[in-house]
């Protein structure tokens, strides 16, 4: 259906004419020839519309781009895809067109007439029309062709490399899922269809295993071939090796089981090889921090600071270094964080989630029958569905905010806001350049650091007390899982084992026990009990391990294999994050000791040289003449400057630490809550 034998089509009209020393019949016949492919290319553009008909007839031309929304998963055809860009591109290219054209009449109507505009730039009437059209023109092929860049080709490639790397990181696991299947007795089809089923835990990986089921199922082919075809789709490299490796098992008639083992070892060595990459761009992260947030703005406090003694430069460009410059390269470093030492984690299939599936260029394709959008019926359950999910997430805020601590920001903030107004109100400080100037602590205490406090510690509090529990659900479930394996060889059930662990076992992990045995014991479904208490632990390395028993409960009775390779892999997830834990720590040290320096120096440049202008200042105002030190610099200004570069290099020095430690700023909180409350206090004692 993509592919139309239309290309030959276009060829120059003058074909179909008789040329000199051709017969009539001949021409007339060229004429004949030529009708069956313009009546299709006519159908084609009745039905598709000229811009789709036009590209479908040459989709020979865009096999890459074709391939490309394949492993992007883009369900669409090509033509299609092209026929979006090319509308999209000509509404830039419009919309850029209006923008010159509303730009000129603008200038037009401030220049007054042609006259005017001759007299600033010297070009007659018909060349500033001449330029104006040149103006509209560039601006209109700028604007179409980044759109049509931007969609056709940067679009597909973000997708596939964003695909790239989730099947990659979900690759491990899923490895461990089908050596635990295949551990447990179940043969590989099994294994690869069980896989299918998880897009909600393992994300595009299972996407990836979900295209192999469905070749098997609703194309009828064999296994060998669904796997092939798979790895000639697929965008990741490490998976189509792993492909081709179970091939040749496969056709050689080789033991599975023992392949997969294999490619968990090999997978475990590529972990912890990405993971000593990851800490050395980290060392390199910290150096940089030191070179662009210590060294760098005190070098240029400095130099401002001399030059103003010189009379050079007022105090407006060192405001804008501390005040803008210093806030946007901490920006711009947090980008550059989470862009090269970016741990990333697994995350479920959108069409795991229920979302819909990304279709076409800007829009989505419902998963829903499109033939139930114009049902009364159904418009009014969608309505009663929406009401009713946001009755049960007000209903249930404090849990959300609870288990998710980034939505608490949206109760502190206005409690932070509603602290500074109260202070304002009170009167008990200004919020005025003159009022700061004059006391720079205590103003900035009462609107900034009080209010910053309010909202970002109770939040802070929460994430560490979820951190502090999942690591030890992280640290326990091992064990827990190696118990019940014993249990479960010796014969021993698994209520009896969880009523055992729950009575014994100590920490959070305690009453999650106790819960699944009463479910087990209740429902009598212990693959759903597991499933529970994944969704009560959100925990990216806990979720797949207990898919994996829950699963296996299913199909298989040898149960007890599945645990312990399930609780092999939680302890490799562990050892890695200690070692990881145990090498971020000297980066940290660097990153603090680094902000502490830069707080010694601007104390000491506050103490041993404003202190001393400032006498020099009030001892010279009684004479007549002043000295030049305290004509160029004032005393007052720098010291407010000195001590909010202060607080926001140590704010900054938090979030990165937090960032570099757990990949996550709000675990920089308490490093930023900290360092801060350091400054104000250092500076209060002053």
């Amino acid at each position: 259906m993509d592919e139309t034998p239309l290309e030959e089509t276009d060829q120059p009209a003058a074909h179909a004419q008789p040329s000199v020393g051709v017969d009539a019949d001949d021409a007339t016949r060229q004429l004949t020839d030529r009708r069956p492919d313009d009546q299709l290319r006519d159908g084609l553009a009745d039905e598709y519309g000229r811009i789709r008909a036009y590209f479908k007839g040459r989709t020979k031309r865009y096999r890459t781009l074709q391939h490309r929304l394949k492993q992007a998963h883009i369900r669409t055809t090509v033509d299609k895809y092209l026929a979006e860009s090319a509308v999209r591109s000509l509404q830039a290219a419009g919309g850029g067109a209006v923008l010159a054209v509303v730009v000129l009449i603008a200038v037009a109507v401030i220049a007054g007439n042609f006259d005017r505009i001759h007299a600033v730039t010297g070009s007659t009437p018909m060349e500033t029309a001449v330029w104006a059209v040149l103006s509209v023109s560039s601006l209109a092929i700028v604007c179409g062709g980044v759109t049509w860049g931007w969609i056709v080709h940067y679009r597909p490639r973000r997708l596939v490399s964003t695909r790239r790397s989730e099947i990659e990181l979900g690759l491990p696991s899923a490895i461990t899922f089908l050596y635990a299947m295949s551990g447990g007795g179940v043969d590989i089809i099994t294994a690869v269809r069980a896989l299918a089923d998880e897009q909600a835990v393992y994300g595009e990986i299972a996407d990836e295993f979900d295209l192999i089921a469905r070749e098997m199922e609703l194309f009828g082919n064999d296994l060998h071939t669904a796997i092939e075809n798979t790895r000639d789709r697929t965008p990741s490299e490490a998976l189509q090796q792993f492909l081709t490796n179970l091939l040749g098992v496969l056709e050689s008639g080789g033991d599975v089981s023992r392949f997969l083992g294999d490619a968990i070892d090999e997978q475990t060595e590529i972990a912890l090889q990405k993971q000593e990459t990851f800490v050395e761009r980290l060392g390199l992260i910290s150096e940089v921090f030191i070179a662009g947030f210590v060294a760098g703005p005190l070098f240029l406090i400095i130099t401002l600071l001399v030059l103003g003694l010189l009379g050079g430069i007022g105090t407006l460009e060192i405001a804008v270094v501390i005040y803008v410059v210093l806030p946007l390269s901490a920006v711009g470093f947090f980008l550059f964080v989470d862009l090269f030492a970016h741990a990333p984690r697994l995350t479920a299939s959108k069409a795991a989630n229920g979302q819909t599936q990304e279709g076409s260029i800007g829009r989505s394709v419902p998963s829903a029958d499109e033939s139930l959008e114009d049902s009364t019926r159904y418009r009014t359950y969608q309505q009663r569905h929406l009401r009713t999910r946001v009755l049960e997430h007000l209903t249930n805020g404090i849990e959300d905010i609870t288990r998710r601590p980034l939505l608490g920001f949206a109760i502190t903030v206005p409690l932070g806001v509603v602290l500074a107004a109260g202070v304002v109100l009170s009167g008990r400080v200004r919020p005025t350049g003159a009022a700061i100037v004059v006391e720079p602590v205590m103003t900035t205490l009462w609107l900034a650091v009080l209010p910053g406090l309010v909202a970002s510690v109770p939040v802070s509090v929460l994430y560490e007390r979820n951190r502090r529990q999942e690591r030890q659900i992280v640290d326990q479930f091992p064990d827990i899982l190696e118990t019940l394996a014993n249990a479960n060889r010796m014969g021993v059930t698994l209520t009896d084992a969880f009523n055992l662990l729950s009575t014994a076992g100590t920490g959070p992990l305690s009453d999650e026990l106790t819960t699944v045995r009463n479910d087990i014991v209740w429902n009598h479904d212990p693959s759903k009990a597991f499933r529970r208490l994944a969704g009560r632990l959100p925990i990216p390395q806990v979720a797949p391990t207990l898919t994996i028993i829950a699963k296996g409960n299913r199909i298989s009775s040898d149960l007890h294999e599945i645990l312990e390779i399930a609780a092999e892999e939680l302890q490799i997830h562990a050892r890695m994050n200690a070692a990881r834990r145990n090498e971020v720590g000297p980066y940290l040290a660097i990153v603090f000791i680094g902000s502490l320096v830069y707080l010694f120096i601007i104390v000491v440049l506050s103490v041993s040289f404003l202190d001393p202008m400032a006498a020099v200042a009030a001892s010279s105002s009684g004479s007549m003449e002043a000295s030049p030190a305290t004509i160029s610099i004032d005393v007052d200004v720098f010291r407010t400057i000195f001590f909010h570069s202060a607080l926001i290099q140590g704010i900054v020095a938090g979030l990165i630490g937090g960032k570099l430690a757990e990949n996550n700023l709000l675990g920089g909180l308490k490093y930023a809550i900290s360092l801060s409350v350091l400054v104000t206090v250092v500076f209060l004692a002053l």
